[in-house]
């Protein structure tokens, strides 16, 4: 039975869009590490490897893929190439290059790869910055007092 509504976020992109709300997420939701896609393997037509490499190139560069992402990755490759084939296929019914069409975006919007999707996104840094918080610095112990101004 359909639960209604959007699909549910992947936490990496709450947190990324800083939308993320820790009374809302699971406190047991694996974490798991951003890796590199591999290369395109020779079981894959050569069209569907350019379109694996060109891909690639760019989901790695957004740091977003685990290890476990990589047959979601030959999916959403596969739905490219479709759409590619459907696209020049003289046989093909407007239907049909339709659904390809709309297969292809959909599993490239989960992998962020769609202009509003990706406006959404902000990369996150790898080190942490100082704090202006006087609190939050307190707290960490890295506070010091302001030198009293001399008066004149």
């Amino acid at each position: 039975m359909p639960s209604g509504g959007a699909n549910k976020l992947p936490t990496v992109i709450k947190e990324m869009r800083g939308t993320n709300q820790k009374c809302r997420s699971n406190s047991n939701e694996p974490r798991l590490e951003a890796v590199d896609l591999p290369p395109a393997s020779t079981d894959l037509s050569p069209a569907e490897q350019e379109i694996w490499n060109r891909l690639r190139e760019r989901i790695n560069g957004m740091q977003v893929a685990a290890k476990c992402d990589v047959e979601f990755f030959r999916l959403t490759v596969r739905a490219v190439a479709r759409a590619d084939r459907t696209a020049t296929d003289p046989n093909a019914s407007v239907n049909q290059q339709i659904q390809a069409d709309k297969a292809a975006a959909d599993m490239l919007r989960e992998w962020g790869l769609s202009p509003v999707s990706r406006s959404r996104v902000s990369q996150l840094s790898g080190k942490k910055t100082e704090t202006t918080d006087p609190l939050a610095a307190f707290v960490a112990g890295a506070f010091t007092q302001p030198a009293p101004e001399d008066a004149v």
